[in-house]
């Protein structure tokens, strides 16, 4: 069970970048994207390619966890930055245009 859900919760946000990645070289060699429109994609690219950066550090962490070797680190978080890129994030996963 665990691992069919952290394979799922990699495999959305990779999908998202191979899929735009595709998108990106069709369009642009099509000449039917605009550079803002380019940018917004990339953009897309690359925060899903974050998400899943951040999904397979945490599955590090928890393996230091497992072994004793995890050392908490504290540091000041905006929270309207972090919801702001949690939506943006969410969107990504799910095709939104916010």
């Amino acid at each position: 069970m665990f691992v069919r859900y952290v394979s799922h919760e990699i495999r959305t946000p990779l999908n998202t970048v191979t899929m735009g990645i595709d998108l990106a070289k069709e369009e642009l060699q099509s000449g039917n994207l605009s550079a803002e429109e380019v940018l917004v994609l990339l953009e897309d690219i690359r925060t899903s390619s974050s998400i899943a950066v951040g999904i397979l550090n945490g599955l590090l962490d928890y393996d230091k966890i497992e072994r004793g070797a995890f050392q908490m680190e504290f540091e000041k978080v905006c929270v309207l930055k972090l919801l702001l890129r949690t939506i943006k994030a969410a969107d990504v996963q799910v095709g939104g245009n916010t």
